[in-house]
């Protein structure tokens, strides 16, 4: 249930980058600034913005929590760990770049995993197979 204006729209877009390459394109979008009123120029000249944050904060690699997770939880044993216990425990460049909410997801997705990587059982984490048998697992 497409609209034939926005078809018939695209084919003429897509006809002109065809004939006339990006110079076709760019009168086009002319075409269109004269008719909306937008100021000519701002939608082709126009830079991408970032937030200003976004180039300071580096991210550690996916799979950083996994690893720090399982090697935290399996050294820990019977024990268990809280999050920030776990969080303490970080080794390395890129454990240490994890946030706490970056634990706490990887501990939720694991603990719904088939088979589970990890239980929490009265807000102690552990390995699933050193998670402690009958008692309530919270989650």
């Amino acid at each position: 249930m497409s609209d034939p204006r926005l078809e018939k729209a695209f084919d003429l877009i897509r006809a002109a980058f065809k004939d006339h390459g990006e110079s076709a394109v760019k009168e086009f979008i002319a075409g269109l600034q004269v008719q909306t009123g937008t100021p000519s120029g701002d939608l082709l000249s126009k830079p991408v913005t970032r937030h200003p944050s976004s180039e300071k904060s580096p991210r550690a690699p996916a799979g950083s929590a996994r690893v720090l997770c399982k090697r935290v939880l399996g050294e820990a044993g019977n024990n268990g760990m809280t999050v920030m216990k776990i969080q303490e425990k970080a080794s390395g460049e890129y454990e240490r770049m994890l946030s706490t909410s970056a634990i706490r997801n990887e501990l939720s997705v694991g603990e719904r995993l088939n088979p589970p990587l990890y239980r929490q059982v009265g807000g102690v984490w552990y390995s699933s197979e050193f998670a402690p048998a009958g008692m309530r697992i919270v989650s």
